[in-house]
């Protein structure tokens, strides 16, 4: 193809067809940067088609990361609901004379108390997408604005949730400390969590009340956050689903 322009180039010169070659050499100009053009729009057009693949495999993914956070949250939350609940029923069978609380149902939750779960607010790539390390999704104003304002969300939540494990790991620890102070002062030999029997010891023990108290109470304020933190979730998932 360069060979043939070049020996049209070369016979316009020979035949001395100046006006000729003026036009010709234009043409092939034109030619040329139609093509530098035409190239440049297939370079954008797979750049585009890349930021494209890759803006939708980072929204599946994110979907699938929130998804698995709202499944966190809600199963943290739940179990702090049915610690609370256990709790209350141990409050009740050693202060409520009129309580339907049975034994097997006291002593499960004796053999419980303290124990809790973490509710996790971190989700995959919430961090990465505002960092800027995918500078394409930009283009997305409405999905930054979204992470912003879910981020800022999990972030105050996640410092009460903080505080709110310190507390259920005190309490879990003077649960812990009470249970071995009788079982060394009374059943050195047994090991068998034999103190839970001891129900007269147990119920005027103010300090061990008091403990039940605040574990119960910190459950199911727990619980509501955990609550609350997939409720946030959920709404920011719904956005993530009428994206196109």
């Amino acid at each position: 193809m360069i060979k043939f322009f070049r020996r049209i180039r070369k016979q316009l010169l020979t035949e001395n067809k100046f006006s000729k070659y003026l036009l010709y050499a234009i043409g092939e100009i034109v030619l040329v940067v139609i093509g530098i053009l035409i190239a440049l729009q297939l370079n954008m057009w797979s750049d585009d088609l890349k930021a494209q693949v890759q803006y939708e495999g980072f929204t599946q993914q994110l979907k699938v990361d929130v998804e698995t956070a709202i499944k966190n949250a809600e199963v943290a939350a739940q179990y702090s609901r049915e610690q609370s609940t256990r709790t209350q029923n141990i409050i009740d069978y050693l202060l409520d004379p009129k309580s339907t609380i049975d034994f097997e149902s006291y002593k499960e939750a004796m053999e419980m108390a303290g124990r809790y779960g973490i509710i996790v607010t971190n989700v995959g790539n919430l961090g990465k997408l505002l960092s800027g390390d995918l500078d394409d999704i930009y283009r997305n104003p409405a999905l930054v604005r979204k992470v912003q304002e879910l981020q800022t969300k999990l972030l105050v939540k996640e410092e009460i949730t903080d505080r709110f494990t310190q507390k259920l790991e005190i309490y879990q620890g003077q649960v812990i400390e009470f249970s071995n102070r009788i079982e060394l002062s009374n059943y050195p030999k047994q090991g068998d969590a034999s103190w839970i029997n001891d129900i007269e010891i147990l119920k005027k023990s103010p300090q061990f009340m008091e403990t039940i108290k605040n574990l119960q109470f910190y459950y199911r304020v727990y619980s509501n956050f955990g609550d609350k933190i997939a409720e946030d979730l959920k709404k920011f998932k719904e956005h993530l689903d009428t994206m196109k």
